[in-house]
C-alpha cells in the first residue's frame, strides 16, 4: 500500500518520537566530525517541523508559525551536505540519507520544501524572504482582521448581524486586494487565503449567513447597467410608436376644431357627387391634379365610393378618357404614400 506524503509525513513524525523516547538518554561523547551527532540534530529539528505542520496547517497559520521550525531544519540540512566524516572522508549527507531510516526524513525534508514554495510562503514577510523576521504591514493588518472577526463570532448571540459589517469589511479587503492579486498568478502567502476559505466557510455553513463575495459588489453596476437599457428602450419606443400617434390624433382634433390643419396644409372639403361630373368633364389633367380633394382627410372607403361613382358617371355621358381616371388613381396613390397623416 502507497502512502501519500501527508500520511508519510505524520507516520514519520511519530517514529522521531518514538525513537527519541528510547534512544536519547544521557549525552555520549562523539568524536568530532561524527554524523551521529548531526543525525540525532536533524532528527530532532525535523520533529519540530512535521508536528508544527500538523497542527497549523489546518488553521491557516502554516507559513506564520513553522519559519523558525523550517530554518531550524535547513539549517541542520546544509550541515548534512557540507560535513565530511573524519573516517569515510564522506558527506554525512551521503551516509545518513541513503540510509533506511533516515533516507525517509531527507525525502520528506524536501517535500516540506516543496509545500513552502507552492504556498508561496515567503511573500508573508517583509522583502519577500523568511530571512526576515516580521511580516508584511498588510499581512498583519488581514491577520489581526480575521482575528476580530472569529472573536464576534465566539463573543456575540445573533452573528449574522452583529458581525456583519466587520465580515463586510474582511471580504473588501480579501477579494479588493489579496484575491485580485491571485487572478493574474501572482498570489501572495497562502496563509492570507486559508483563513478567509475557513472564515467564509464558518459564516456560511455553521451561523447561516449569506455569504459575501465579490459578486455584492458588482450588483449595483448590473442594476446601474439595467436601468440605462431600459430607459433607452422605452424612450426610443416613445418616439418611434406613441409620439407620432399623439401627433396625427392632436391634428385631427385640431382639424375638427379650427378647420385649418397644422403645418400649412389647407383643408379642402370633397365635392358633392352631383359635382364630380363636371370636374371631370370640363378639366385637363393638370387641372384634375390640382382640384383632387387631398385623401389624407377622407376615410379609404368614402374615397374608393367617390372614385368609381365619379368613373362610371363619366363613362355613361361621354367616351372613356382613361388619361383622367389613371391622373385620379395616381393622385390617389401618391396622397397615400407621401402624406404622414393619412391613416385607414
Amino acid at each position: 500500500m502507497k502512502m501519500g506524503p501527508l500520511t508519510l509525513l505524520i507516520f514519520t513524525s511519530m517514529l522521531v518520537q518514538k525513537s527519541d523516547s528510547f534512544n536519547l538518554t544521557a549525552p555520549v561523547p562523539i568524536p568530532e566530525g561524527d554524523c551521529k551527532m548531526l543525525e540525532f540534530e536533524f532528527v530532532n529539528e525535523y520533529n519540530f517541523m512535521s508536528t508544527c505542520y500538523i497542527a497549523n496547517a489546518p488553521t491557516g497559520d502554516y507559513c506564520l508559525k513553522c519559519k523558525t521550525n523550517l530554518q531550524g531544519l535547513e539549517k541542520v540540512y546544509h550541515k548534512l551536505k557540507h560535513t565530511i566524516q573524519t573516517h569515510t572522508n564522506a558527506s554525512c549527507y551521503d551516509v545518513l540519507c541513503r540510509q533506511n531510516d533516515i533516507g525517509i526524513v531527507c525525502s520528506d525534508f524536501k517535500y516540506i520544501q516543496h509545500l513552502w514554495s507552492i504556498s508561496k510562503c515567503d511573500y508573508c514577510y517583509i522583502n519577500n524572504s523568511m530571512s526576515s523576521d516580521k511580516p508584511k504591514p498588510d499581512v498583519s493588518v488581514y491577520i489581526s482582521l480575521v482575528q476580530n472577526v472569529t472573536n464576534c463570532f465566539k463573543s456575540v448571540e445573533n452573528v449574522c448581524q452583529n458581525c456583519k459589517m466587520m465580515y463586510r469589511e474582511l471580504s473588501k479587503l480579501f477579494f479588493h486586494e489579496w484575491y485580485a492579486w491571485s487572478k493574474d498568478g501572482s498570489y501572495q502567502c497562502r496563509d492570507i487565503y486559508d483563513k478567509y476559505n475557513m472564515t467564509m466557510r464558518e459564516w456560511k455553513e455553521v451561523y447561516g449567513c449569506i455569504r459575501e463575495s465579490a459578486d455584492s459588489y458588482t450588483y449595483p453596476y448590473v442594476l446601474l447597467f439595467s436601468y440605462i437599457v431600459i430607459l433607452y428602450f422605452s424612450f426610443y419606443f416613445l418616439v418611434i410608436y406613441i409620439l407620432p400617434r399623439q401627433k396625427y390624433f392632436n391634428m385631427q382634433d385640431i382639424k375638427t376644431r379650427t378647420g385649418v390643419l397644422p403645418l400649412n396644409v389647407a383643408i379642402r372639403e370633397p365635392r358633392p357627387q352631383e359635382n364630380v361630373h363636371e370636374l371631370l368633364s370640363h378639366l385637363s389633367i393638370e387641372e384634375i391634379n390640382q382640384e383632387v380633394a387631398c385623401p389624407c382627410f377622407k376615410t379609404f372607403t368614402k374615397f374608393v365610393k367617390e372614385y368609381r361613382d365619379a368613373r362610371e358617371d363619366y363613362r355613361r355621358h361621354d367616351p372613356p378618357d382613361n388619361r383622367v381616371v389613371a391622373a385620379i388613381h395616381k393622385k390617389y396613390l401618391q396622397e397615400i404614400h407621401n402624406s404622414p397623416n393619412f391613416r385607414f
